[in-house]
C-alpha cells in the first residue's frame, strides 16, 4: 500500500482577512527562487503581453536566487521598468499580506511537486494561475480555484492571468473557493491527522494498536 501525505500550511496565519498591502494597480505576485525550473523568463515574456492590455498592471517577484540579475536585466530589455518590482526575501510572518494584496497569484514553473506557495496563496484567498505540471494539477481544479495552462506557452499564461484581472467577479470567487479548499484539506491538523490515520492502518495491518 502506497501512503502519501502534503505539506500543511499555517492556516491561522495564512486566511482570507488581515493585513494587506493595498497596491494601487493590478498585481500579479510570485513567490519563490529565482532559479531555471521556475521557468520566469516565461512569465516575464507573458507579462509584456499582459501590461500591453493593462498598461497599470504590475508583476511582483519576491524572493532570491541566481537568475535574479538575468530577471532585472530581462524587465530592462523588455521596456518593464516601470512594472515589474523585485522586493527581495520577504520572512514568512509578512507573506501573507502580500498573498491578499495581490490580484492574481501565478507559477510558471517546468516542474514542481507540492508548492508550498500555491497552497499559501490559495489559503489567502488569491487565484491562482498555474502550469499544468507536477503535482500541481492534482492540488488544483482547473477553473475551479484558478486557471492551469499549458507550461511553454506564453501566450496562454497571459491570456489567463488577464482574464482573471477582468474577469473580477470569476477571480473572487476562485479564491473563496482556494480558501475553503485549503482550509478544509491541507491545514497542519488535518496533515497530522491523515498521519495518524496512516500509522493507525499500517500498525492494525501488522496486529498492534496505536494507542
Amino acid at each position: 500500500t502506497v501512503y502519501s501525505v502534503n505539506p500543511g500550511v499555517e492556516t491561522n496565519q495564512f486566511k482570507m482577512r488581515g493585513e494587506n498591502i493595498d497596491w494601487e494597480h493590478p498585481t500579479v505576485l510570485f513567490v519563490g527562487r529565482f532559479i531555471p525550473a521556475k521557468n520566469l523568463t516565461e512569465l516575464l515574456t507573458a507579462f509584456r503581453d499582459i501590461r500591453s492590455r493593462h498598461p497599470d498592471a504590475q508583476l511582483v517577484l519576491i524572493g532570491e536566487g541566481k537568475m535574479e540579475m538575468e530577471l532585472k536585466n530581462m524587465r530592462e530589455s523588455l521596456d518593464l521598468a516601470d512594472a515589474v518590482q523585485f522586493p527581495g526575501y520577504v520572512p514568512n510572518a509578512e507573506l501573507p499580506k502580500y498573498y491578499r494584496g495581490a490580484d492574481v497569484f501565478t507559477l510558471s514553473s517546468v516542474r514542481e511537486n507540492c508548492p508550498i506557495v500555491l497552497l499559501e496563496a490559495l489559503a489567502c484567498g488569491t487565484p491562482i494561475v498555474a502550469s499544468d505540471v507536477g503535482y500541481i494539477s492534482e492540488l488544483l481544479t482547473d477553473g475551479r480555484e484558478g486557471i492551469l495552462y499549458e507550461q511553454g506557452n506564453s501566450d496562454v499564461l497571459a491570456d489567463a492571468i488577464c482574464r482573471l484581472l477582468e474577469e473580477t467577479e470569476l477571480a473572487a470567487e476562485m479564491g473563496q473557493r482556494g480558501s475553503e479548499m485549503v482550509h478544509g484539506m491541507f491545514s497542519w491538523e488535518t496533515q497530522a491527522d491523515r498521519l495518524y490515520d496512516i500509522f493507525q492502518d499500517v500498525i492494525l495491518r501488522t496486529g498492534g494498536d496505536l494507542n
